[in-house]
């Protein structure tokens, strides 16, 4: 099984989330973070991940508005075969779920 988590406003301050996805990928889930921002703030995006010390790849995409960043999810979401999304962002949920996918909205 594959799922995907936001970072900003999920796995970032939800400590019974990052439980939750390091749990699913030592049971044999590929978990992976899809993080979206506006190009200005790509390398902070990543600095943060990065010090967050957790060992879960990530992806990050680029895009203007969350409804335009849900998109660009979903479409590393299909990239990867992941049907699964844990997100808090309301239009981002919306792009996601327009696409076809699934996602739990926190």
């Amino acid at each position: 099984m594959k799922i995907a988590f936001d970072w900003q406003g999920t796995l970032d301050i939800h400590q019974e989330l990052r439980e939750m996805a390091l749990s699913l990928q030592k049971a044999g889930w590929e978990v992976i973070i899809i993080s979206a921002i506006p190009a200005s703030l790509h390398n902070s995006r990543e600095e943060e991940i990065k010090a967050s010390g957790l060992e879960i790849p990530y992806r990050i995409v680029v895009a203007s508005d969350h409804y335009e960043q849900g998109l660009a999810k979903a479409k590393v979401m299909k990239e990867l075969g992941i049907s699964l999304l844990v997100d808090d962002t309301e239009n981002v949920v919306k792009a996601v779920r327009d696409n076809g996918l699934k996602v739990l909205q926190i």
